[in-house]
Formats: C-alpha cells, structure tokens, sequence
C-alpha cells in the first residue's frame, strides 16, 4: 500500500514536469489542466514544496494568459506554503516573480506590494545565506 502511494505520488510529480515542457513550448491550455488536476491530487500536508510548486506554475501560465488576478492568488498561494516549509530560496523566486506580475499591473496596490515582496526577498535570501 505505500508503495502504491509513493508511485502515485511520483506519477503526479511527473505529471507537473510534463505541464512545464508543455508551457514552454506553448501550450498553456494543455498544461493548466494537467495542473490543476496534480493540484487537487496532493494534499499540502503531505508535500509543501510540491504544493507550492503548483501554484508557482500556475501562476506562470496565467500571468502570460492575462489572467492576471489568478496569477497572484496562486503566486501567494505558493508563498504561503513557503513559508510554511522555511524553504528561503524559492520564496526569494516566488517573491520576484509576484512582483514582476504587480509592476507589470501598474496598480497602487502593487506599488505597496512590490515593496514588501523586495523586502521578504531580500529576508530570505540573507536567511538562506545564513543557513547554508
């Protein structure tokens, strides 16, 4: 029985793997599903980083899909999880790449929060610099 579950969990994994190749060689709309399918699949609990790795990935593809507001619920999603996993250097990654969407978006709200990714960024990245 654990075997089964590690092996579905690694099917899964790959899963995610295969819906990245897809998006960068440009089929968002094969991929998004592929997604949002593993997301519903694993629950945070039993994998942080996987979770939040999702969410990264999804937020990609809706940022580059004008979905913009979707991005970032997945973007802080990912951020959360992060958090939670103490995991400083992909959430110096995530805090970039949620910036970049809010600079993109000219709003006011994320002029606020640009500046507080760039200080969470730079916090994890002198946390991981003092861990590793």
């Amino acid at each position: 029985m654990l075997v089964a579950a590690g092996a579905a969990f690694h099917v899964l994994r790959l899963d995610c793997e295969i819906a990245d190749v897809l998006r960068r060689q440009g089929h968002p709309d094969q991929a998004k599903p592929l997604l949002n399918t593993t997301l519903a699949a694993i629950d945070p609990a039993d994998d942080l980083m996987a979770v939040s790795d999702i969410h990264r990935r999804l937020g990609l593809i809706l940022a580059t899909d004008s979905d913009a507001a979707t991005a970032e619920e997945h973007y802080r999603a990912a951020l959360a999880l992060l958090e939670q996993a103490d995991a400083a250097l992909e959430l110096a990654v995530t805090c970039r790449l949620l910036g970049d969407l809010l600079t993109r978006r000219h709003h006011p709200r994320g002029i606020r929060s640009r500046q507080d990714i760039e200080k969470r960024t730079r916090d994890a990245v002198s946390m991981a610099t003092l861990n590793g």
